[in-house]
């Protein structure tokens, strides 16, 4: 029979075990949470007939042996009932540009009335080059809108905003300056805010 001294020992010893183990284990568990953050934002630029505009904003997915078919499914299912008018996807939706394809193609049809628009994140954005048209095209059978340095007016009740996306400021080839550019679109436009995912990539 161990003394309570050596027993104490023996458990102190399994101290770094337990820690390894933990390190190990976290990603798996972290991947699989599902945390819905809900903030009311203001803004004086926003044009009236959008106040009250619910919108989700999903990022980082990184769909794959992390996370695979069955969360990706309840993950859209969470996020249908939530009812957003608008939905927006900031990017890395799987491991590589392979994967993000495939999320697409696999994608549970996401519902919101005034639609579902992406920009490109970093891993979206893994070479070959030749993956980006396949992705965006991916995107849009899913009935998603692709915003790869892109300007679109939404309109609602008689009045307008301009959403923009830019591809990933990493790996991909954002045009900041052209989506931001002057234009017949943006003559009057207003600043509103800025969405993007894990450090920044995509944006939207």
């Amino acid at each position: 029979m161990l003394s309570k001294k050596r027993f104490g020992a023996f458990i102190r010893r399994l101290y770094p075990l337990w820690a390894t183990l933990g390190i190990l284990v976290y990603p798996f568990c972290e991947a699989r949470w599902l945390q819905i953050d809900q903030r009311t934002i203001a803004s004086p630029a926003l044009p009236p007939a959008f106040s009250g505009l619910r919108v989700a904003f999903l990022s980082d997915i990184h769909a794959g042996w992390s996370f695979g078919r069955s969360q990706v499914q309840k993950l859209i299912e969470r996020v249908n009932a939530l009812h957003p008018d608008i939905i927006l996807l900031g990017g890395d939706y799987a491991h590589d540009s392979d994967g993000a394809i495939a999320f697409f193609r696999d994608l549970p049809a996401l519902c919101s009335p005034m639609g579902v628009y992406a920009v490109p994140g970093n891993h979206d954005r893994v070479l070959p080059e030749s993956n980006l048209p396949l992705l965006l095209n991916a995107m849009r059978e899913a009935g998603v809108t692709p915003l790869c340095n892109t300007v679109l007016p939404l309109t609602h009740d008689g009045q307008r905003i301009l959403l923009a996306g830019v591809d990933d400021y990493k790996v991909g080839h954002p045009d900041i300056a052209g989506v931001a550019a002057p234009s017949g679109e943006w003559d009057t436009a207003r600043w509103v805010g800025a969405l993007s995912g894990m450090n920044g990539g995509g944006g939207g």
